[in-house]
């Protein structure tokens, strides 16, 4: 997927300011584990970017996750179902 998304395009704007939050406080009271559990500096990427790309809702940030490439590459090829994408 690398190949498919361009230097410069918002997904990877959004990727790179995300990756450089300082999230260490949050992460330490993040567990992990469970049956689907995704990294919670992943979900943030996922969400910013669904709003800045104008979608709401977690049915059609989880559709975006099966169909379009720039999610699919943000979201590491997870596909979380919408009931684990919360708005």
């Amino acid at each position: 997927l690398e190949e498919l998304i361009p230097e410069g395009h918002l997904v990877r704007v959004v990727n790179k300011i995300i990756d450089g939050i300082e999230m260490d406080s949050f992460l330490e009271n993040y567990k992990g584990g469970g049956t689907s559990s995704y990294h919670p500096k992943m979900m943030l990427k996922l969400i910013v970017y669904a709003y800045v790309d104008k979608i709401y809702t977690s049915r059609r940030i989880a559709k975006a996750l099966r169909e379009n490439v720039n999610y699919m590459w943000l979201g590491e090829n997870n596909r979380p179902a919408s009931c684990k994408v919360k708005c």
